[in-house]
């Protein structure tokens, strides 16, 4: 899906207790905040891996302006989470992931939304998102086109 940051930035409310913010800008560190979302990734995604997580660590602590990691929190947990890469005049959206117990209820469009305005504010012209079955329908409404499929593949090396 592509389309420009300004498409997916309208203002959506939060439900109760839900609260958006970047990894690592609330109570808890942001290796807390990686474990969080790598938590919420394994229990929807099936995957995840302490390998991603200490990648993950070390782009948002070494090259923070490649990369935000964005999740909404109800209280302790991680209810939706994802990151955004910066590469202007290019921003592409991964890993966005919600909680089955809170989808349904505009926390993804919200966490989308701030991470197009992070894009928007880094120069980045347009946005790029490979997405499931979830969220493309969300990310068409906003008027991103898809132009291509992916095909996700986990290799596993040879077995002898």
């Amino acid at each position: 899906m592509i389309g420009e940051p300004a498409m997916l930035t309208a203002p959506t409310p939060l439900p109760e207790p839900v609260q958006l913010r970047r990894a690592g800008s609330g109570p808890v560190s942001q290796a807390v905040d990686v474990a969080g979302v790598a938590a919420l990734h394994d229990a929807v995604f099936g995957r995840s891996g302490p390998d991603r997580q200490e990648r993950t660590l070390e782009i948002l602590t070494e090259r923070p302006q490649t990369m935000q990691l964005w999740l909404a929190t109800a209280g302790e947990q991680v209810s939706c989470a994802g990151r955004v890469d910066l590469a202007p005049p290019v921003a592409s959206l991964f890993g966005g992931a919600t909680a089955p117990a809170w989808r349904g209820r505009g926390i993804y469009r919200a966490l989308t939304a701030a991470r197009a305005q992070a894009a928007a504010q880094a120069g980045c012209e347009l946005i790029y998102a490979e997405c499931t079955l979830f969220s493309r329908p969300i990310l068409e409404r906003a008027g991103l086109r898809a132009i291509t499929t992916t095909t996700p593949y986990l290799w596993q090396g040879a077995t002898h």
